[in-house]
């Protein structure tokens, strides 16, 4: 586990009461609470952030529905940076029942090891929460909010897991209303599975491509064609939506006046076993003024569909890069941000695109296809390039492939 926590002291917290019950060291295994009155929610808080969250301990009770089991993970507000990973999150609120369930699941864990614990069991449904929404401390007061209307997609490429894809969805299910719709593209698996999964999830659109594999990109690219609806969510299928995460997209949209939209990260890290604090420069363009890099998360993000078009849509002619390549691209048309909150929790694990071998981010394959786009990045804004001409043109697949619904 990360060794910054080695030196915490942990407090496990009675809510609303606010009474401490159990004050316990990093590296030792947390005493059983089930026995003490902890009251319907309870706190693991480690010291260095055990003071802003008695500051915001009363706020924070009044925000929880006793009827919805829940999970906030607690993580210190820092300013957004250019892209910056902000140690680690090992704090967090939930309900007492959902405390119990993940001590009897792992009776000797640590206390600087439960939030990851608690999320992987989350990821993995092994534990069913009705809510994750994540707080940053000191918490700040949310601004005014637009009425919102059922007209954003969410796109969903999938391949691996159904039981990843299944947590996805119900994610999906649980946010704040109104919903988006949602379109997921099956690239192979086995068809009986993910049958199951759509009879259990009525309204969604599951589309087969083949032959397999045709990549991510022209999934998306596809079901985007496909629909009409004029705000589109991205999220990668092993991943987990916010509670809030539709409906805060939506709402700074429309008051930022912006076209393409990210937020901060959890990451859940199965192969370091941490919760990963991942932060994005809220001013995109600006950050990409000083250089090229990663200064959004795609599967985070939600576009206008006009402005998906505008900026000449995904490549299809690769199965990786082509997000990188459409944000660069996109920076020259397109007003960008982040907002300065974690609206998504992130599965890294060593099977994942980013990771593997093959083609994970400092693989063979990707190193030129970035340098170059990197090169072409910093020529077109000099004017020695011009777009058309350059590597960050839209480039599509040209074998055919076959879709049907499912």
């Amino acid at each position: 586990m990360a060794s910054e926590a080695a030196s915490q002291q942990f407090f496990i917290v009675g809510i609303p009461s606010r009474s401490v019950l159990v004050k316990a060291p990093a590296g030792t295994p947390v005493p059983a609470v089930l026995e003490f009155d902890h009251g319907p929610w309870v706190a693991i808080v480690a010291s260095d952030l055990y003071p802003l969250f008695q500051d915001a301990a009363e706020g924070l009770a009044r925000r929880l529905d006793p009827a919805v089991s829940t999970v906030i993970p607690l993580v210190p507000y820092r300013r957004p940076p250019a892209y910056r990973r902000d140690g680690y999150a090992n704090s967090f609120l939930c309900s007492g029942p959902v405390l119990a369930e993940l001590l009897k699941m792992y009776p000797e864990s640590r206390p600087e090891s439960l939030c990851f614990l608690l999320l992987k069991g989350i990821l993995d449904g092994k534990i069913a929460v009705d809510r994750v929404t994540v707080t940053q401390l000191p918490a700040r007061a949310p601004g005014p909010e637009f009425e919102l209307l059922p007209n954003a997609r969410v796109i969903m490429p999938h391949r691996g897991f159904a039981r990843h894809l299944r947590t996805a969805l119900r994610s999906i299910g649980l946010t704040r209303e109104p919903r988006p719709a949602v379109s997921v593209g099956l690239d192979g698996g086995a068809l009986t599975k993910y049958q199951a999964l759509r009879d259990r999830n009525a309204g969604v659109e599951f589309l087969y491509f083949s032959p397999t594999p045709v990549g991510p990109y022209v999934i998306r690219q596809e079901l985007i064609q496909r629909s009409d609806e004029p705000v589109l969510i991205f999220q990668d299928s092993d991943d987990f939506a916010t509670w809030d995460r539709f409906h805060y997209l939506q709402q700074e949209l429309r008051a930022n006046s912006c076209d393409l939209l990210g937020s901060h990260q959890l990451r859940v890290n199965e192969v370091r076993e941490s919760v990963d604090i991942c932060r994005y420069p809220l001013d995109v363009n600006e950050a990409l003024r000083a250089g090229p890099g990663h200064a959004l998360l795609h599967p985070t993000s939600a576009v206008t569909r006009s402005g998906f078009f505008e900026a000449g849509g995904l490549s299809t002619d690769k199965i990786f890069d082509s997000d990188s390549q459409f944000l660069l691209r996109a920076s020259f048309m397109l007003r960008i941000l982040n907002v300065d909150a974690f609206l998504y929790v992130r599965r890294v694990h060593k099977l994942a695109l980013t990771v593997h071998p093959s083609t994970g981010l400092s693989s063979g394959v990707r190193e030129p296809a970035w340098r170059q786009a990197s090169a072409d990045f910093e020529a077109i804004k000099s004017g020695r390039l011009t777009l058309e001409a350059s590597s960050l043109r839209p480039c599509h697949r040209t074998a055919p492939y076959q879709v049907r619904a499912l």
